[in-house]
């Protein structure tokens, strides 16, 4: 959802994202030294945290591409609120005394005219549960004072409930999670990075609740909560310490759900950017750097003043306001002692909590579960996210085995299904605790700790995939496993889970066409048959997942390919493979070639299959028959045409 705003320009660049949050950190939360001096009603040229404004997104747009007069929609009713606010603010007031009748959003068919303001496409967005579409409205709508004022405190509530970070973060974590920065700028069409998108999300919600404020209503708790909330999806700590001083100085007391965003968004800040999500592991050679944390690029610091300090009395004030903390609270408590390498803390929280003693598991395989002491309606209940938590904690602290035998027993205990982010998780950890260590690396750094046989990885994936568990493996998955078969020089099995991996890539493809296919046709719908603008947030809405669907094809493309830069690297002494099975892979995979073509060694020379000019060049080797038979060995449709043989081998 947040894509299309910004490759249409409604960010010059990625400086003009965080000089917005700042700004509106500066001028909604009072945040102190060299905060810029914004006033309210200056008018801006081009308004920065919102989309493009109707004209320039979809008058301009279909203009161009349908031949429509630019001139009648200038002069449309869309530009002018003047007449129908009066009907909104009434319908504001009818629905605050508790009778009102939603006003639908109107449209006149076959008509080249807006007939719908953004204020009456809010009421039908609401009416719908239309998130994408309330929010392409909403932003519009909150640019007139007037009406963002008259809004009802539940009903701006709805409004920001439906902003939910679910529909606008959540599905960006998972795709850009395997993506690496370079990757994305070699799309070279504009497309954001992640740190983009949900720095705009969050400057988009503080600026829509700021506007409420100006306009005198004052922020509740309601509205806190959806901000904490939003800071926290997007692991912002600095947005959510801002917010959460806001609060103290309007006298806003917190609940237990303001705490847990807070607290969540002080344990894993940063979390999701590129530089630090690769940095989690809790090993010497970090905390040795977190504990000197002067500068911003870690998202949290230990010892003195550090994460496991500040989680503690944060957890310790709530309590003394007589709240009562739930299972999140003390996942999250468990997760800042992890952070700093402090697992008797989690085992001890564990133990207290929810009986589970972890040493007694960790001895004892074959003793029989207890049953469960606390009911399913328990505030403390654990649910599937606990469990990719305990697989986090002991993951990342070098603790595999403990994390595998840890979650199983909860899960059998209190009768939850282990989801496939907690498998995901799991695996990923075996993946990287598998990987070979480099001999330079010192011993002090730490990072051997942990250390497991290269078989471990292919142990834990033939336990998730067989019953009772049934895990359908992702692409992101797929790729580590058939790194790690690479690793050990299982080819067959490597070849098989390619043939999986490109078969759940070709299905995503074909998704992504399809979405492409339905959204061409509702633009022209939404020419034909309707208002341009009252069909403007459903469109938004298909390109949401027309967008989502081209950045996980382009990320499974990417691992596909490099699995077939992989078998070229294959250094075996086996002429069945090099003679036989390499070129038929090579035909099989022949789509996922790099753009120079594919160039592989053989035990008698170098092998160079040129994919523009459809030709295939031998280099010499130690011996000339060999490379003639190879060169024949290869199936002559992969290059498409004839194949010519450089003449130099034959001399």
């Amino acid at each position: 959802m947040l894509l299309p705003l910004l490759r249409q320009g409604a960010f010059r660049s990625r400086n003009d994202i965080f000089a917005r949050l700042l700004s509106l950190k500066a001028k909604s939360f009072a945040i102190p030294r060299g905060s810029p001096d914004v006033k309210w009603d200056e008018k801006l040229p081009e308004d920065p945290f919102v989309p493009l404004p109707y004209r320039s997104v979809d008058a301009t747009y279909y203009s161009a591409k349908y031949d429509l007069n630019l001139t009648d929609l200038e002069d449309s009713s869309a530009f002018s609120n003047e007449g129908r606010l009066a009907s909104v603010e009434q319908h504001a007031r009818q629905e605050s005394a508790g009778a009102c009748t939603p006003l639908l959003a109107t449209s006149s068919p076959l008509s080249r005219n807006f007939t719908t303001t953004p204020q009456e496409t809010v009421l039908s967005a609401l009416q719908e549960e239309d998130p994408y579409r309330l929010l392409y409205a909403f932003v519009q709508a909150c640019k007139d004072p007037m009406y963002i004022g008259s809004i009802p405190p539940t009903t701006f509530i709805e409004i920001l409930r439906f902003l939910d970070p679910e529909y606008f973060v959540e599905p960006y974590k998972d795709v850009y999670r395997d993506l690496l920065e370079s990757s994305i700028r070699c799309l070279d069409d504009g497309t954001p990075q992640v740190q983009d998108i949900f720095a705009q999300y969050v400057a988009t919600m503080l600026d829509i609740c700021e506007r409420r404020r100006a306009c005198g209503r004052k922020l509740e708790i309601q509205e806190y909560r959806m901000m904490l909330n939003a800071a926290r999806s997007v692991g912002d700590g600095n947005t959510v310490v801002a917010i959460w001083d806001d609060m103290a100085t309007n006298n806003i007391q917190p609940d237990t759900i303001c705490y847990n965003h807070y607290t969540e968004a002080r344990c894993w800040n940063k979390a999701y950017h590129p530089d630090e999500r690769e940095k989690l592991r809790v090993i010497p050679y970090y905390l040795v750097r977190r504990e000197q944390q002067n500068n911003s690029r870690w998202g949290y610091k230990v010892g003195l003043r550090g994460l496991k300090s500040l989680v503690t009395e944060t957890f310790s004030r709530m309590v003394g306001h007589g709240l009562m903390a739930d299972a999140k609270t003390y996942s999250l408590l468990m997760t800042a002692m992890s952070k700093e390498g402090d697992l008797e803390g989690v085992k001890s929280i564990l133990k207290g909590v929810w009986d589970v003693d972890v040493e007694d598991i960790l001895g004892h395989e074959d003793r029989p579960i207890k049953a469960a002491e606390l009911s399913r309606d328990s505030p403390l209940y654990p649910t599937s996210d606990f469990l990719f938590i305990l697989a986090h904690i002991f993951g990342s602290n070098n603790e595999l085995p403990a994390a595998l035998r840890i979650v199983d027993h909860v899960s059998r205990k209190y009768s939850i299904p282990i989801d496939l982010r907690a498998w995901s998780q799991m695996f990923e950890w075996s993946f990287v605790l598998a990987s070979r260590r480099s001999k330079n690396d010192p011993e002090a750094s730490g990072s051997r700790l942990g250390q497991l046989p290269k078989d471990s990885v292919e142990q834990i994936w033939n336990i998730m995939v067989a019953e009772p568990y049934n895990v359908c493996p992702t692409v992101p998955m797929i790729n580590r496993y058939v790194h790690n078969l690479w690793r050990r020089a299982k080819l067959v099995e490597m070849l098989r889970q390619m043939r999986v991996g490109i078969s759940q890539h070709r299905e995503q493809k074909e998704l992504y066409h399809q979405q492409r296919k339905h959204l061409l046709n509702f633009e022209q719908a939404a020419v034909s048959q309707s208002s341009i603008a009252t069909l403007t947030g459903r469109e938004h809405a298909i390109r949401h997942d027309v967008e989502l669907f081209r950045l996980q094809e382009y990320r499974n493309f990417i691992m596909v390919s490099n699995w077939l830069r992989l078998l070229l690297c294959v250094r075996v002494k086996n002429i069945e493979w090099e003679r036989r099975q390499l070129p038929k892979a090579i035909r099989e995979f022949w789509h996922y070639r790099m753009r120079q073509g594919i160039k592989y060694h053989t035990s008698t020379g170098t092998i160079h299959l040129n994919s523009e000019s459809s030709q295939m060049e031998v280099y010499k080797g130690p011996s000339a028959q060999e490379h003639v038979y190879i060169a024949r060995d290869i199936p002559c449709d992969i290059t498409t045409g004839a194949i010519h043989f450089n003449s130099g081998i034959f001399k």
